[in-house]
Order: structure tokens, then C-alpha cells, then sequence
């Protein structure tokens, strides 16, 4: 067991997105995300969001809000990125293409 997964076992976790405005940010799975220098959850999916055209990552996180700023580890370097409860769209895309 992780230490991500030893924190939020026995918590109410919730599954977020992390996007990271950093385009030089890649984004790997099981990396820490921290909140407050607290271990808060890990990402269990990452890569690069083409419709959003930004690094993104899927995970467990608990005692978050949704827009907040937390750090995620990647290669044992602190990437910035903001906490979504929801799917993220490029503002000026109306709909998805096939």
C-alpha cells in the first residue's frame, strides 16, 4: 500500500482532475499530490488533454475543493495544477468531433 493510499483508506475520497498549466509537466501515475505540504492523494491516470491542450491527470484526492491549486510530484519535481470535480472543455470548443 502507498502512503497516498494509507491516507485517504478509511476517508471520504474524492475522484478529481488535475490540469497543470505547465506544458512542460508530464503527468505520471501513483505521484503524490500535496495540499498544504500534506499528502492529499495520488493520480491513478495521466497525459495530455488534446481538447483542453494541457497536461492532465485522474486520481483519488480527499479534502479538496474544486479550483483549488495543489502540487503534484512527477519525477520527484513539484508541478502546479488545479483541482476539477468535472470534465474540462477548451472554452471555444461548441462541441466534441468524432
Amino acid at each position: 500500500m502507498t502512503p497516498a493510499h494509507q491516507i485517504v483508506q478509511g476517508h471520504p475520497a474524492r475522484i478529481v482532475l488535475a490540469t497543470f498549466p505547465d506544458q512542460n509537466a508530464e503527468p505520471l501515475r501513483h505521484g503524490p499530490i500535496h495540499a498544504e505540504n500534506k499528502i492529499i492523494g495520488q493520480p491513478s491516470s495521466a497525459g495530455y488533454g488534446y481538447g483542453i491542450g494541457a497536461p492532465i491527470a485522474l486520481g483519488h484526492a480527499e479534502g479538496v475543493t474544486h479550483r483549488q491549486r495543489v502540487n503534484v510530484d512527477v519525477a520527484e519535481q513539484r508541478f502546479e495544477a488545479r483541482i476539477s470535480f468535472g470534465q474540462q472543455f477548451h472554452p471555444k470548443v461548441k462541441r466534441m468531433r468524432s
